[in-house]
Parts: C-alpha cells; sequence; structure tokens
C-alpha cells in the first residue's frame, strides 16, 4: 500500500469518529447497538480474518516453518491467529444467539453482566462488580477490553517496532516464527485509540456518548486484523511467485 493510500487510511478513521460524535445520540444508538452497523462490521471483519488465516495455515505446507525454532509442516501461528479471530467474532455476535434466537442458559446469565451467551460480558470481565461496587486496581486488568489492548499494543506496535531497530530481535522474531505485524498496520491501531480518545476530549463527551463511540474503537480494530490478513495474504502470494 502506497503512502497516499496509507495517509487516507489514517484519516478515514478520525473523520469517522468526528462525523459520528457530531451526529444525534439517536443515530449514535442506531448504529452502536448490538447487532449495529459497526458491531456488524467487526464481526464479519474478525470472520474474514479466521478464514484468511486458516487459507495461510492450509498453504503453508509450501513455506519454511518454524515453532518457537522447531520445524514445522504448517505456521502453527497462523492457525492461532485464525482461533482468535473466530472465538472473537463469536464474541461480538454473543455465538449467534440474537440470530438464532435462543435464551441464555440461567447459570450463565447471572454470571453475564449484559445476560448474553458470550464470555467477554461476564462479571469477572467488567470494570465494576454485579452490586455496583468498583473492582481493586488489578482486578480490573481482567477487563475483556483492557486485555485485547495489551494484546494488539504488544503483538501490532511493540514487537514490530523493536524488530525494526534492532536486527537481533528481528531474528529471535524470526526463530520463535511469529509473523511480523508491518509498522503502517500498528500505526493503524494507534490511530484508531487516539483518535478515540481525543475526539472524547475535545468534545467533551459524557459517559453515556463515550459508551457509545468505544463501540466503534473495537470494530476497528476488527478491521485492523483484518487488514493484517490480507497483507499476510499478499505477502504469501508474493513469496509463491518468487519460488
Amino acid at each position: 500500500m502506497g503512502l497516499l493510500k496509507k495517509i487516507l487510511l489514517y484519516l478515514s478513521v478520525i473523520l469517522i469518529y468526528i462525523a459520528l460524535i457530531k451526529t444525534s445520540p439517536e443515530t449514535q444508538f442506531n448504529l452502536t447497538q448490538e447487532d449495529g452497523l459497526f458491531e456488524n462490521a467487526g464481526a464479519i471483519a474478525f470472520f474474514l480474518a479466521f478464514i484468511i488465516f486458516t487459507y495461510l495455515f492450509i498453504q503453508s505446507k509450501h513455506l519454511e516453518n518454524l515453532f518457537f525454532g522447531i520445524k514445522t509442516k504448517r505456521n502453527i501461528f497462523y492457525i492461532l491467529l485464525a482461533i482468535l479471530f473466530l472465538i472473537s467474532c463469536g464474541e461480538e455476535i454473543s455465538w449467534g444467539q440474537r440470530i438464532f434466537g435462543w435464551s441464555t442458559p440461567e447459570s450463565l446469565m447471572e454470571m453475564n453482566a449484559q445476560q448474553e451467551t458470550n464470555f467477554h460480558n461476564l462479571w469477572l470481565f467488567q470494570s465494576y462488580n454485579s452490586d455496583g461496587s468498583s473492582k481493586s486496581f488489578m482486578e480490573l486488568f481482567l477487563n475483556a477490553g483492557r486485555l485485547y489492548t495489551i494484546f494488539w499494543m504488544l503483538y501490532c506496535v511493540l514487537i514490530p517496532i523493536a524488530c525494526s531497530i534492532s536486527v537481533q530481535i528481528k531474528k529471535l522474531v524470526n526463530y520463535i516464527g511469529i509473523p511480523i505485524v508491518p509498522l503502517w498496520i500498528g500505526g493503524f491501531f494507534l490511530v484508531n485509540y487516539f483518535s478515540l480518545y481525543a475526539t472524547l476530549y475535545i468534545f467533551h463527551s459524557h459517559m453515556d456518548e463515550a459508551n457509545r463511540i468505544n463501540e466503534v474503537r473495537e470494530s476497528f480494530q476488527a478491521i485492523g486484523f483484518l487488514i493484517f490478513a490480507f497483507y499476510s495474504l499478499s505477502k504469501y502470494r508474493k513469496a509463491m511467485q518468487n519460488r
């Protein structure tokens, strides 16, 4: 992807946040609600990323693959990413509960903040307890959104930066076999993250609005991983052409 296209990609993220925050609360709700435009876009992006990385796992038999220094027939990290994105897709749509209309089991309903069939809304992963009380500092690290932020920050930003400034680190990462995310995709994640909070701060958003707009950040994260999936697919095809 050329420089201009990357800049336009970043700008589109910023402009979408600004456009959304300038709309009415009703429009924001309709776009960010369960099964709304942004949540469905995120679920579709995760599912497509799952398909692509599953395909890459199957096709990686044609490549030289390492898993912590051990040669493998296929790239293990591709299937791990595929599983992660399949789970992420399932969690976004509560594993099809609203699509197929089944009820949440009673045992799970009591444990789930939204009384749905998913895990990321369990009280264990919320920023507050079921009785409304605040959690301790350490308990807050179990927040599902925070854990996902730590994951993409480490995998999509810190590791690529470290590989770009240190040949030894890049050799270590390649020895482990981890697919390296290009810096410009890591930049997409950072632009998404900081655009959200900059927009909320500049326009003095209240809590309800912030919660609605936050759904957009999750969707863009899914789109970021889909971009990485397409990048990995393109990289594989080029490797096959050069053989």
